[in-house]
């Protein structure tokens, strides 16, 4: 059973899904309870066969009123594991099951770095306090990241309770597809040799905006026919912060607007270039991965996992740096300008998606998460509370190798 805050479309959301997707009937069976109600991606999760429970709840404080209700629903399913995902949902399976609702084997799964704690909500920052005091008690943590894992332990979380299960990429969804880019220019109604420059991403401050935007306006300079297309930020929602900032930057004609997509395998193929402007607190930034494993060329801060943005990436520059991130965009969409750059852009566009195919496969993602199953239920019988997380994570190298 898995307990997660919402089905909106986000990092750990689609994660789920993935695992779901990839395991569900292989010797599992998937509950999720969502905390938050009208979930985007509910849809993909019964299509894979999961059951979806969505309850009525608040974001904020009066999100415990949850509690006993998610209680019934865990103790009526009996299930053999409880996965739970980041801090809400973490923080609320402790208690239940410190409540008894619930006696079986529990998983931590935390899905961010702490690099900069001001970036997260003060209710947020409250949780992930309470939970380094209370990280020894789940059988299992698991992390996206190494990054991730060293600044929790830095906090207090209990190191012994670590395994790091990096993301997996589906590379049969994410694929170059020449057809994209054609079909997303005429939705856009783009004139033809606009150079196209893509974030995906909410909008929050980890991933800052402002400095994407800064860095974009200068590129402007050397690239006037360059767009910035902002994926997941939909103006319709009113969200007037973000369209100040452009106005701000001096930039709000050249930016374009999409609300998030449960098609974003169309978008990646169809940009000249993929931006990951994080500041801090990234994890595993699967807009990186995705964008590599679909033949895109990606300029990325160095917020994230470093073997996926150091090893995969094709331009990396220091957080909170426009110049740095500008020369990045120009130098990497400006090849879509020169007769030599399209054999360049081929190279590197092959380079991404072998990196991702060789190191974060999805098969590598769902398999480690059967074997922590697996081993959790072997061990529940004599020692509930108690797992050679160092053992497991051997295994779990063993099948990415």
């Amino acid at each position: 059973m898995h307990v997660i805050s919402n089905l909106g479309i986000g990092g750990a959301e689609l994660s789920l899904c993935a695992l779901v997707e990839q395991t569900q009937g292989k010797e599992i069976d998937h509950v999720v309870i969502s905390l938050l109600p009208n979930g985007a991606l509910r849809p993909r999760l019964e299509l894979a066969g999961a059951r979806v429970i969505e309850l009525a709840g608040q974001r904020g404080l009066a999100g415990a009123l949850l509690l006993p209700g998610l209680g019934g629903h865990i103790a009526s399913a009996k299930p053999d594991i409880v996965h739970s995902w980041m801090y809400h949902s973490n923080i609320a399976a402790i208690a239940l099951r410190e409540l008894r609702y619930f006696s079986c084997p529990l998983i931590w799964s935390i899905r961010q770095g702490l690099d900069n704690p001001t970036l997260d909500s003060g209710l947020t920052r409250a949780l992930i306090w309470l939970g380094a005091r209370l990280s020894a008690h789940p059988e299992v943590v698991v992390y996206n990241s190494d990054d991730a894992a060293r600044t929790h332990e830095a906090i207090g979380y209990a190191a012994g309770r670590r395994l790091i299960i990096y993301n997996g990429v589906d590379c049969h969804r994410f694929k170059p597809q020449p057809d994209a880019r054609s079909a997303l220019r005429a939705q856009l109604d783009l004139a033809p040799g606009t150079i196209l420059i893509g974030r995906v991403a909410r909008y929050s401050p980890m991933k800052d905006f402002d400095t994407l935007l800064g860095a974009f306006r200068k590129a402007l300079n050397t690239l006037p026919f360059a767009r910035l297309l902002l994926v997941g930020t939909d103006i319709s929602q009113a969200n007037q912060q973000l369209v100040a900032l452009c106005r701000r930057h001096g930039c709000l004609d050249q930016v374009l607007f999409m609300g998030p997509r449960l098609d974003i395998e169309q978008v990646y193929p169809a940009l000249d270039l993929l931006v990951s402007s994080s500041s801090a607190n990234e994890g595993f930034p699967n807009v990186v991965a995705e964008a590599l494993a679909s033949g895109t060329l990606v300029a990325s801060t160095s917020s994230g996992q470093s073997d996926l943005i150091h090893g995969g990436a094709h331009r990396v520059v220091p957080p909170r740096n426009e110049d740095a991130l500008c020369e990045a965009m120009v130098d990497l969409a400006g090849l879509a300008l020169t007769a030599l750059g399209a054999e360049e852009i081929k190279q590197l566009s092959g380079q991404g998606r072998r990196f991702v195919e060789a190191n974060f496969s999805i098969d590598a993602f769902a398999q480690t998460h059967l074997l922590l199953y697996q081993d959790l239920l072997g061990r529940s019988a004599v020692a509930p509370h108690c797992l050679d997380a160092k053992t497991l994570a051997r295994d779990g190298d063993e099948v990415r190798n």
